[in-house]
């Protein structure tokens, strides 16, 4: 390798592939990616590749698992073991699952992933894991329920947002109805959980002001310091705090990344997130496009890798 990288930054690289925290180097390019980078770029490339988030499958699985157990805060009372686990019994055998889907919706969306792990892990039903619209004639039917939506990541909470507001056609009599209609017309009949793997505060602050009625509970929360973009940063030393965007905003525009905020897919990630984060399954467009692109560069994450 051209470029001087310290020693004990390779040493915890090459740690972490050997025990499975992070992927083989086809799947997680980290030689080739820091290979993009000049010189007197290394510092800052070094400390963004130390602080990469890259969740495996069986940690994504056990923090959505950590997630949808601890809504039973929120059902079990607390006043004896025998009672918790009626409630949780329950609260298991009624709920609804739904998941949420991308922009296009797809068989791929991983949301279907972590229904499945609901059915999987947590003992729900298969005939409990529901799409949105399936969701909504059954709580209208049956006047009263429960339902946990579940998905691996929120980021800005757009996906949520427009699942929660969208129109689905229900019944000749009602016709169409969102969950956010049905939650103002029934408030004391529906109770909303959102289960995920990983959150910003971000998108829960979103998801809180435009759906109050919903609880987001992830495994793990991401503030706003997990942004390279943002200060103070937990990616940066307290001496990179300015210059460390700088260099993500010169990299990334040398790699032919657009600049234009207008871009839905520009330098700084959907919705300006700025994220270092990945799944064993893939990665959210809140992650900076620099850790991706390929064209004329050499990138990190690899999809379809095998």
């Amino acid at each position: 390798m051209a470029q001087q990288i310290p020693e004990s930054s390779l040493r915890r690289w090459k740690y972490l592939v050997d025990v499975g925290l992070w992927p083989r180097m086809v799947e997680f390019n980290w030689r080739g990616w820091i290979n993009n980078f000049q010189e007197d770029e290394l510092p800052w490339a070094v400390r963004l590749l130390d602080s990469f988030l890259y969740f495996s499958q069986p940690l994504t699985r056990q923090l959505f698992r950590s997630a949808f157990l601890s809504a039973s805060e929120f059902v079990v009372p607390k006043d004896s073991i025998s009672t918790a686990r009626g409630a949780w019994s329950k609260f298991i055998d009624d709920v609804v699952v739904v998941q949420i889907r991308g922009e296009i919706p797809s068989a791929a969306d991983s949301g279907f992933a972590f229904a499945r792990l609901a059915r999987d892990d947590l003992g729900v039903n298969e005939e409990q894991l529901l799409d949105g619209q399936a969701a909504l004639k059954y709580l209208l039917s049956k006047g009263s329920g429960t339902v946990v939506f579940v998905d691996d990541f929120v980021g800005s909470g757009a996906q949520f947002i427009k699942l929660w507001k969208r129109q689905e056609f229900v019944s000749s009599d009602i016709s169409s109805i969102s969950f956010a209609q049905l939650v103002n017309r029934h408030p004391d009949s529906f109770r909303f959980f959102y289960c995920t793997a990983v959150a910003t505060t971000y998108g829960i602050n979103n998801i809180k002001d435009v759906a109050p009625q919903v609880k987001v509970l992830s495994g793990q929360i991401l503030d706003q310091r997990a942004s390279a973009l943002n200060s103070p940063s937990l990616i940066w030393r307290e001496d990179m705090c300015s210059s460390g965007p700088e260099f993500i905003r010169r990299a990334s525009e040398r790699a032919g990344i657009s600049m234009n905020s207008a871009d839905d897919e520009n330098w700084r990630g959907f919705h300006d997130l700025g994220l270092s984060v990945a799944f064993a399954h893939g990665w959210p467009d809140s992650t900076l496009p620099l850790y991706s692109w390929q064209e004329n560069w050499q990138p990190l994450l690899v999809k379809g890798a095998v």
